[in-house]
């Protein structure tokens, strides 16, 4: 089993094999809402594989943030040094699908 599980081909992909100086990928876990500020996708991947071990989601931020942010923080939006490209958050409607809460 990968110790990433896919995850380092896709940081790479997304961010590049190495980041400029002084900047860090944001990966934030949702059981104990901790950010991981890291210096490359080598290490994010780490992360992520330790994420799937211990069964909590995890999140990438889609900005490039300075250094110098701990974990308890995320990075404001006007200090984003790099975005890598375009995304979108698009969620549908199933009709097939039926929700209790409706």
């Amino acid at each position: 089993m990968p110790d990433d599980y896919g995850a380092r081909q896709f940081l790479t992909d997304v961010w590049g094999d190495s980041l400029p100086p002084d900047s860090r990928i944001l990966l934030w876990t949702l059981n104990d809402k901790r950010s991981w500020w890291l210096e490359n996708a080598d290490q994010a991947a780490k992360v992520v594989g330790q994420a799937e071990v211990y069964k909590t989601d995890i999140y990438m931020g889609c900005g490039l943030a300075p250094s110098g942010l701990n974990k308890s923080q995320r990075c404001p939006v006007d200090r984003i040094i790099g975005i890598p490209g375009l995304w979108a958050d698009i969620d549908t409607l199933d009709y097939g699908v039926q929700d209790k809460k409706r």
